[in-house]
C-alpha cells in the first residue's frame, strides 16, 4: 500500500468496521482493532497483506476491578481494626476500650450539607460508658470527617473545642476554627488520626461532630502541636450551618 491509497473516507470506513468487529479497552483488544482497520485498509486498496492476529499473554487472570463501595467498607473495617489493636512495640497488642458512641458507617456529612444524597439513613447509637483505668481515659468524641474521593473517616477524640461566629448579622452562616483535642495519656494514643494536609486539590473537609447539630466545612491548618501531655490540631471553618430539621 502507498499513503495515496489511505485516503479520508477509506480510514473512516476501515476504523468503523475495525470498532464494530473488536470491542474493549485492553491493551490486546487495541492492537487487535488496529489490525483489522490496516487489513480493511488493504483490502479496499487491493493489497495482498493480511494482518497476523494480536497474541494474548500467558499469566494468571486479572481479577475484576474492586467497586468504590468495597473499598470503603474495607478502608473502615481496618480504622476499626487500627483502633482496637494499638502498635506497642516489644508487647502483645491488647485490645482497646470500647467506645461510648459506636460509629455509624451510613453516616455521611457531605450529604447533610446537600453536597450529594444520602444513600444510607443516618442513625447515632450509643454504648454503656466503660471505665478505664489509665492516667487518660479513652476518647469519646466521635467525629466525622468526609471529603470527596476519599470517604469517610470516624475518628474520637478527649475533646473538640469548636470557635466560629457569623461575619454578617443576617448571615445564617458562621466561621472560625475547630481544636482537636487527644489526650496522650490514653495508653492506645497510638490508634489516634488526625486529617492530613497534603491535599493537592485544596479540597474542604465535612466534618459532623456527634453532638453538635451544626456542620462544618473545614480546611487543614498545618498546626499541629503537643503541649501539656495532649496533641492539637487546629482547623479552619470556611462555613458552618444548622443540620436540616431530620439530622437534629
Amino acid at each position: 500500500m502507498t499513503l495515496d491509497q489511505m485516503t479520508a473516507p477509506r480510514v473512516e470506513q476501515a476504523m468503523a468496521l475495525a470498532k464494530n468487529q473488536v470491542v474493549g479497552n485492553d491493551i490486546n483488544s487495541i492492537r487487535e482493532r488496529a489490525a483489522v482497520a490496516f487489513e480493511e485498509l488493504a483490502r479496499i486498496a487491493k493489497s495482498g497483506v493480511q494482518r497476523v492476529p494480536a497474541k494474548k499473554a500467558a499469566g494468571a487472570v486479572k481479577p475484576p476491578p474492586v467497586p468504590p463501595a468495597v473499598e470503603e467498607t474495607e478502608l473502615l473495617a481496618e480504622l476499626e481494626e487500627e483502633a482496637r489493636y494499638a502498635p506497642v512495640y516489644g508487647e502483645v497488642r491488647q485490645p482497646a476500650t470500647v467506645p461510648v458512641e459506636k460509629i455509624d458507617r451510613g453516616y455521611s456529612p457531605m450529604a447533610a450539607f446537600g453536597m450529594k444524597k444520602q444513600t444510607m439513613p443516618v442513625t447515632m447509637s450509643h454504648q454503656p460508658m466503660i471505665t478505664k483505668t489509665s492516667a487518660a481515659g479513652p476518647p469519646q468524641k466521635l467525629t466525622y470527617f468526609e471529603k470527596e474521593g476519599i470517604g469517610t473517616v470516624p475518628a474520637f477524640f478527649h475533646d473538640v473545642i469548636v470557635a466560629v461566629g457569623r461575619s454578617e448579622l443576617d448571615s445564617p452562616e458562621e466561621s472560625g476554627f475547630i481544636v482537636l483535642v487527644y489526650d496522650l495519656r490514653f495508653d492506645q494514643n497510638a490508634a489516634r488520626w488526625f486529617p492530613p494536609s497534603n491535599d493537592p486539590y485544596q479540597r474542604p473537609w465535612a466534618v459532623k461532630i456527634s453532638d453538635d447539630t451544626r456542620l462544618y466545612l473545614v480546611h487543614t491548618t498545618g498546626f499541629q502541636y503537643v503541649y501539656d501531655n495532649r496533641e492539637y490540631c487546629v482547623l479552619m471553618v470556611e462555613r458552618a450551618v444548622r443540620a436540616h430539621q431530620g439530622e437534629e
